[in-house]
């Protein structure tokens, strides 16, 4: 009954270890549960459950065990025991903190003799160590689809996860906020595999963007950024919000929208979509919140405003002339039984 969504097994056939991405009234939903001798009969209580050692809120173990008994566990970074951990608190004897191992959900970790070869699902190769690594600072030895261990060919060929693009039908832009990244084509491009012009790294993630007329905002998590001049030459934003505007402290952002009247954010764990007229100043409260369950992303041609709820499986339309904070939408689309978790609805040219 602790177990939410199961992902990963770990065994030498004398043990067992299963990791987990949901796991339930364990202290942590990401971890893993141990067995000490591997379980022969139904829902047999495991011995203890634990986090990955380095960060508790990074990702569930997968690992092998070597013929010499050590078990060698990814994680955050990879991780070796001298032996079966003996309980939630036993150390591992060594944690690589010299390389960074862009795992994820699809990473996974095998010993062929005394080579570890560990897949990283968010690197795009294999890397390998050549025997057990002995150092902190020890850095694998070779790579398997990629020219070098470090290289990240989905970097250098520019794929992008989880891309919100926009476009003013000249020039687009696509943000990512998995790769926390902004990707500029000067030109729309006119053919498969065109290459960005420019890529911003951001010291943000973010989840929407907004372009209407010259300006572009990103917003996500606790950060907005607003460029007021389309950015094509590399240059740096114009505002730039950290934790708030106007006493509002930002808990989830998750939809941005502009027109040539406001600027709408979405705050996902507050449930409300805040209102300034234009682009504000850090001490300028908004001018009005509209409550939303469960907002995600939105859009504005500036005569209607779409608020997609993620909660309540609909978008919601408004008209903007009659926003305040207790307006309500002139208009409902889908709803539970006909759209499942909607994310993005786009208003243009009516």
């Amino acid at each position: 009954g602790n177990m939410g969504t199961p992902r990963t097994i770990t065994s030498d056939g004398k043990s067992l270890i299963i990791g987990d991405h949901n796991a339930k009234n364990t202290g942590s939903e990401t971890g893993n549960f141990f067995w000490k001798s591997f379980p022969t009969r139904d829902d047999e209580q495991y011995d203890f459950f634990r986090p990955d050692p380095v960060d508790s809120r990074g990702a569930w173990l997968q690992g092998d065990f070597t013929e010499d008994g050590k078990l060698v566990m990814l994680g955050s970074t990879l991780h070796v025991w001298n032996g079966f951990p003996a309980s939630a608190s036993d150390p591992p004897a060594l944690s690589i903190s010299g390389f960074r191992f862009a795992g994820g959900d699809g990473a996974g970790l095998a010993i062929a003799g005394n080579r570890i070869y560990v897949s990283l699902y968010n690197g795009n190769r294999i890397v390998v160590y050549n025997n057990i690594p002995t150092d902190p600072q020890q850095l694998p030895d070779f790579a398997i689809g990629s020219p070098d261990i470090h290289t990240n060919t989905l970097d250098t060929h520019y794929i992008i996860t989880n891309g919100v693009p926009a476009t003013d039908g000249r020039s687009l832009f696509v943000s990512s906020d998995f790769d926390r990244k902004l990707y500029v084509w000067k030109q729309l491009p006119d053919e498969s595999g065109a290459y960005p012009d420019l890529v911003y790294s951001l010291p943000m993630a973010p989840w929407d963007n907004a372009l209407w007329e010259d300006t572009l905002v990103l917003a996500g998590k606790d950060a907005v950024m607003v460029w007021e001049t389309l950015p094509l030459d590399g240059q740096l934003p114009d505002v730039s919000f950290k934790g708030g505007i106007g006493g509002v402290t930002f808990k989830e952002l998750n939809g941005v929208a502009l027109d040539d009247k406001y600027l709408y954010l979405s705050d996902f764990e507050a449930n409300t979509v805040y209102v300034w007229e234009g682009i504000p100043d850090a001490e300028t409260p908004p001018l009005f919140r509209i409550p939303v369950n469960g907002p995600w992303r939105l859009s504005s041609d500036g005569e209607y405003l779409a608020v997609t709820s993620i909660y309540n499986h609909a978008v919601y339309l408004f008209r903007v002339a009659e926003l305040s904070s207790s307006a309500n939408p002139v208009a409902t689309i889908g709803g539970p039984g006909k759209f499942n978790l909607p994310q993005n609805a786009i208003i243009a040219h009516g």
